[in-house]
């Protein structure tokens, strides 16, 4: 018999929306597509099985809720601050059920049927500093959750004297945090922070931008000529946030990390590893005084990840060989003492480094995204024309590249390469590893990104639909989630599958993350991710989705259709006494300019946020 055809579980009411809100004196601030991290007594789960992080939007104008916003189930806990009329003074409420499209006149431009763009438009905008503010809550939280912090990084700032950024990247780093109460008491402490890194203090101070940021943000005006050769960027430190090893990291790939206080969110200054690392643009001469004198240093991945099996944390740095264009890599396996235990060194032939990586026990591996920054791009960018990665480009017609870097602990590294047809990676959830009756070994890639169809849509441009105030939708490509399947043996890699998971064929998604004990081991049980449409269509998105990695199939919870609610990026926090989970992420709520933090049961996530209503 045939294999039985994937199912689907939904919310049981699509209309119901169920979240623990908190209401913050700050300008609304949202962030799609970064990171969030969880920690905890020592232990670390994040966006990359990392840590426990978020940094979501607050509103201007904090008000109770009236009778036309949204209703709360049943469940386990909300997160709740009162309005500006009463500084702070904790208030629990009820609130009824979103007022859906149908509602509204006349009839907004909608991204298909599932998002409105006048709410999405509103979903960037800058933020302000906030807090220590006591938050409470209401019922009983998990047993796993109790004492954690859950945190957010992101870009919060958009705009600098009266001038819009080119690209949302671009925008400066803001930090938020929420400290879970240890013994069940009924208040959060949540406040947050932009991360002050030397180029933020300057242009604060200043009023205008004085620097250049990677997707065109740079010098106006009378100052337009000191873009001319200037090849330093500026480190916004808005991508991921990662806590390990007793430090807080923000984390931007074109630049160092920049170390947190975890207890205050100051920002304590770029993080060096000891000296082994320097600021600067990531590029190298091979001459090392002369690399300094051209201001030239390291750039440190924004996607580092946890080897939970080993404890320990893999992180790379980066640099281009100015001489022949390959990037030197290095990777360094971190305990949580911030000793290295292993560490490799190598060569990629690519155009630009990978946003993210994955591991097995044996091996490191990337998806190399065919990008070139090219000759008469290269020269607009040194005339200070364009940004960096305004100057990269795409080309749609030649394979994607995985590298597989053999893992050891020793110096020496081995470097196998498989093509796939052209498609565009972005994240990966996790990769596995299974040894084979012959004594090879079989690896398996799980991801997000766009297909060939994307890349055409796209263009040649790097990340174009994301310029502007806002990423468009309707020059976004769709966003599946692949599976791609490479037999090992004898030091030969060959490409068995490369499709998108069985299951979600027609399905939008972003952001996947797996159970951290099953990332780089065995083919895992479960992956979560954010949710848009199953229409093969581009949009926002609205929900959290469980898929069965065996089977198919799929459980969805899913904020009302056109009901100005977007979801945030899964957070994945083990159970104590099963191999279950639960998932953490963030609702942005646009029409009440609001945002709430969602605890979801990973066993039953069709089920909703755990709240009491």
């Amino acid at each position: 018999m045939g294999r039985a055809a994937p199912q689907t579980t939904r919310s049981p009411d699509s209309r119901l929306i169920q979240m623990p809100y908190f209401a913050c004196n700050v300008s609304a601030f949202a962030v799609c597509g970064h990171k969030s991290t969880w920690h905890q007594s020592g232990r670390s789960v994040s966006g990359l099985q990392g840590t426990f992080v978020s940094s979501p939007k607050c509103p201007t104008s904090p008000q109770v809720p009236s009778s036309d916003t949204p209703r709360c189930k049943q469940g386990a806990g909300r997160l709740n601050l009162s309005p500006r009329q009463t500084p702070w003074k904790q208030a629990m409420v009820r609130t009824p059920l979103l007022r859906t499209a149908a509602s509204l006149a006349p009839a907004p431009v909608a991204w298909h049927e599932y998002a409105l763009q006048e709410d999405w438009y509103g979903e960037y905008e800058s933020a302000s500093e906030f807090g220590p503010v006591r938050a409470k809550v209401e019922g009983e939280l998990p047993k796993e959750l109790r004492g954690g912090i859950f945190v957010r990084n992101g870009p919060g700032n958009f705009d600098r004297g009266g001038a819009r950024y080119n690209h949302i990247i671009d925008g400066d780093g803001f930090i938020l945090q929420v400290a879970f109460p240890k013994d069940g008491c009924e208040e959060f402490e949540v406040m947050g922070r932009f991360i002050k890194t030397e180029t933020f203090l300057k242009e604060e101070a200043l009023g205008r931008v004085c620097s250049r940021s990677p997707f065109g943000t740079q010098r106006q005006g009378i100052f337009a000529l000191q873009n001319i050769m200037d090849s330093k960027l500026k480190n916004c430190a808005n991508t991921h946030v990662l806590h390990w090893g007793g430090k807080l990291l923000s984390l931007f790939e074109s630049g160092l990390p920049y170390h947190m206080e975890a207890a205050t969110l100051r920002t304590c200054g770029p993080e060096t590893f000891g000296g082994e690392l320097k600021a600067g643009t990531a590029a190298t001469l091979g001459l090392p005084a002369l690399d300094s004198l051209l201001g030239f240093g390291d750039a440190v991945t924004a996607h580092p990840h946890v080897d939970q099996k080993r404890n320990r944390l893999l992180m790379w740095s980066q640099k281009k060989k100015v001489v022949d264009g390959a990037l030197a890599f290095i990777v360094t396996e971190w305990d949580q003492q911030w000793l290295p235990r292993a560490r490799v060194a190598f060569d990629m032939p690519a155009g630009a480094a990978p946003h993210d990586f994955a591991f097995t026990d044996s091996f490191y591996i990337w998806a190399e995204n065919r990008i070139e920054l090219t000759g008469p791009a290269l020269a607009r960018y040194l005339l200070g024309q364009l940004g960096p990665a305004e100057a990269i480009e795409i080309d749609a017609d030649l394979p994607t590249r995985i590298h597989l870097v053999t893992r050891s602990d020793s110096s020496e590294a081995e470097q196998l390469v498989v093509e796939t047809p052209p498609w565009f990676a972005i994240h990966h959830s996790h990769a596995s590893e299974v040894e084979t009756e012959d004594g090879g070994k079989m690896i398996t890639l799980y991801s997000a990104g766009w297909d060939r169809r994307g890349l055409n849509k796209n263009g040649p441009r790097f990340l174009a639909a994301w310029g502007g105030k806002v990423p468009d939708f309707d020059f976004i490509p769709t966003t599946y989630y692949w599976k791609t399947t490479i037999k090992v043996k004898n030091s030969n890699a060959q490409l068995l599958e490369h499709r998108v998971h069985p299951g979600l064929e027609h399905t939008n998604i972003d952001h996947p993350h797996v159970h951290p004990a099953q990332e780089g081991g065995s083919a895992g049980t479960y992956a979560y991710m954010t949710y848009s449409n199953s229409d093969d269509l581009a949009s926002p998105p609205v929900g959290w989705l469980r898929l069965n990695l065996q089977t198919g199939d799929t459980s969805l919870w899913e904020t009302p259709s056109k009901g100005g609610c977007f979801t945030q990026e899964p957070v994945v926090v083990p159970k104590a006494d099963s191999d279950g989970a639960w998932i953490l992420g963030i609702v942005s709520d646009h029409r009440r300019d609001a945002t709430c933090l969602c605890v979801l049961d990973g066993d039953s996530i069709e089920q909703g946020p755990l709240l009491q209503g």
